[in-house]
């Protein structure tokens, strides 16, 4: 059931659609990034393989807000990639409560929060 507005999922929840969003990978799932986003991952040396190995693999670590938009939740998702050695890349992620889709909103080394 799709986040109502002031009703997120829980952080289980998120977990579960999010890993389960991002494990179709190529075939239906669809990413995209704010500019914000991108941005920070050029200067973070942070590829697109690690954000799908978090979205696949993380733990959200914080109590979800609402989004700006209606009917949208942002959660952050963090974990340690392949590439990310002993490091732990969080992102901030608005998935799309109806289909299998998300938008990346930043990307950050959670040592440097």
């Amino acid at each position: 059931m799709p986040p109502k507005e002031g009703n997120c999922w829980g952080k289980a929840e998120a977990e579960r659609r999010i890993h389960g969003y991002a494990a179709r990978e190529n075939d239906e799932f669809e990413l995209a990034y704010t500019r914000h986003a991108t941005q920070r991952m050029a200067e973070r040396g942070i590829i697109v393989a690690d954000l799908m190995y978090i979205l696949a693999r993380g733990r959200i670590v914080e109590d979800p807000t609402e989004s700006t938009q209606p009917g949208f939740c942002k959660y952050k998702i963090c974990g340690k990639s392949p590439n990310s050695g002993a490091r732990e890349i969080c992102l901030i992620v608005i998935p799309d409560p109806d289909r299998p889709a998300a938008k990346v909103v930043t990307v950050m080394w959670r040592d440097l929060e």
